[in-house]
């Protein structure tokens, strides 16, 4: 059976291609979620490493430089989709990321909540009240509709994500 060494862990011919179908996918719904094909190929091969993997070794892996790589990690660390760390006694960067799926999108949804939801339920109101008090026009007040609109489905909205967190607690 030919085993080679693919990001520091032997992997057998069988294995290769079970690797790749998986990396494949993963690529694949990433680049549905809007992201680029550079940056779903490191989240699917970080992804599929049991252990943190080094940028030098994504860069090897890709084929990218480890410039391009570094951009792109450090973006998606941004995001909060990856984490960039060093380890002890190391000039190296490596990447991390949670690999249960579950986990993962609460901490996605709790980030939304706490970022997005907060700062909308926080400043609509002010903005709504401001409309109210200058709404002359028609226009205005259709305007203070889609505004006073915008804040329900927010609101209701926040209210979903709480089930589903929720709901994804109950059964991690």
């Amino acid at each position: 059976m030919l085993c080679v060494e693919l990001l520091s862990f032997k992997c057998c011919d069988d294995m290769i291609g079970a690797e790749g179908e998986f990396r494949v996918f993963m690529e694949k719904m990433y680049q549905m979620e809007g992201l680029d094909p550079l940056s779903s190929k490191i989240i699917a091969l970080v992804y599929i490493s049991p252990d943190d993997v080094a940028m030098d070794e994504i860069a090897r892996e890709t084929g990218y430089s480890l410039a391009s790589i570094s951009l792109k990690v450090t973006m998606l660390a941004q995001f909060e989709i990856i984490s960039k760390i060093r380890k002890p006694n190391s000039k190296k960067y490596y990447v991390h990321m949670e690999k249960n799926f579950i986990n993962a999108t609460i901490d996605q949804l709790v980030r939304k909540q706490q970022n997005q939801l907060t700062y909308a339920k926080s400043e609509l109101p002010g903005i709504i009240e401001m409309f109210r008090e200058r709404a002359i026009t028609d226009d205005d007040k259709k305007k203070l509709v889609i505004v006073k609109d915008y804040q329900d489905q927010i609101m209701k909205f926040d209210s979903v994500i709480n089930d589903i967190i929720n709901m994804l607690r109950k059964i991690k």
